[in-house]
């Protein structure tokens, strides 16, 4: 993989895996002139029907090329409901390279599955807290499905339901806990998971769910777009300009969305049935001591460790997001 150009500094992606791809070349009439151009169509698989993902990106294309350029989104890729849905992001990536769908959006979180590791900066433990450090997407927060997973001590031995990730593995074994890949739609088989609020509201979990803990993030979920190295070669420099600048358009919309999103969420869930717990200043120590182990692995990437270094420097003057009821 070589990861092509990052539209925000440390956000959006878009990696270009290597795999062939058949092209298409314009046709001329008999009269010798060029009919007008069709618009270039390139398809994108989604692993879920989550317009968030995708829609602002392909919005965006569409109008920076007045409609030469398309994309044509393939919703539930992959999605057969069955434990084969646990990699379907990895299923993603894989179906780009070999040319299957021309581009995919995955989670930045899959690319350290597939040994690409230059994404950890974005997803290290108790590092990115709030939507104006990370920019697009969604803060991911414990969530107690069954037990409180607040402390540093509240994970231990807990079952903890995670999306394909290094980084979630390494950080919950740390903290004593057992990672298990689930397939999305079911927790309560665990003790507990890493979710954020507008996916815990829309998808339910609130309903059997003890408490989600407000001010702990344990990283975002920040989106990257994959495209096949064969289709990307067929585009026109102009093309492939506009794909990278529509990655940077759709970032600037996407942060108030997502900002608006969570408000929502969190409204939501204060009138229902899921608290907010809040942890101590002893407790988010505690935590982030517990993870040192994370950063000592990922840090032996100079890239990494060059950006954890950034990103620091940056939250030092940003406050954090907090996820709480109001009082009024």
């Amino acid at each position: 993989m070589k990861a092509v150009s990052v539209s925000s500094a440390l956000t959006v992606g878009l990696v270009v895996a290597a795999g062939a791809v058949a092209g298409c070349g314009g046709a001329v009439d008999k009269a010798g002139d060029s009919p007008p151009p069709k618009a270039v169509v390139l398809t994108l698989a989604a692993h879920s029907d989550d317009e968030q993902e995708w829609k602002p990106f392909a919005a965006a294309v569409e109008r920076l090329s007045h409609g030469a350029l398309r994309i044509k989104v393939l919703q539930n890729w992959r999605d057969t409901g069955t434990v084969a849905d646990i990699t379907s992001e990895r299923g993603i990536v894989s179906d780009v390279r070999d040319g299957r769908v021309q581009l995919g959006v995955v989670g930045a979180r899959v690319w350290d599955t597939l040994g690409v590791d230059n994404f950890q900066a974005l997803i290290a433990p108790f590092l990115i807290d709030s939507v104006q450090l990370e920019g697009p997407g969604r803060l991911r927060r414990p969530l107690g499905v069954h037990r409180r997973l607040v402390a540093a001590t509240d994970y231990r031995g807990a079952q903890i339901g995670i999306r394909p990730s290094r980084i979630a593995s390494l950080t919950f074994r740390d903290l004593g806990g057992r990672p298990i890949a689930y397939i999305p739609g079911d927790l309560s088989p665990f003790g507990g998971s890493e979710l954020d609020p507008y996916t815990v509201m829309a998808e339910g979990f609130d309903s059997y769910s003890r408490e989600m803990t407000g001010n702990v993030v344990l990283w975002p979920k920040p989106w990257t777009f994959v495209m096949n190295r064969g289709a990307f070669d067929r585009l026109t420099r102009s093309q492939r300009q506009m794909l990278l600048e529509a990655g940077r358009e759709a970032f600037a919309g996407e942060v108030a969305q997502v900002a608006h999103d969570t408000r929502a969420a969190i409204s939501t869930l204060c009138h229902g049935r899921l608290p907010f717990a809040m942890a101590s200043s002893t407790d988010r120590t505690a935590l982030r001591e517990a993870v040192r182990p994370v950063y000592a692995r990922i840090e032996r990437n100079r890239f990494t460790r060059r950006w954890i270094a950034e990103i620091q420097r940056l939250k030092a003057s940003t406050p954090p997001d907090i996820a709480r009821c109001s009082t009024s």
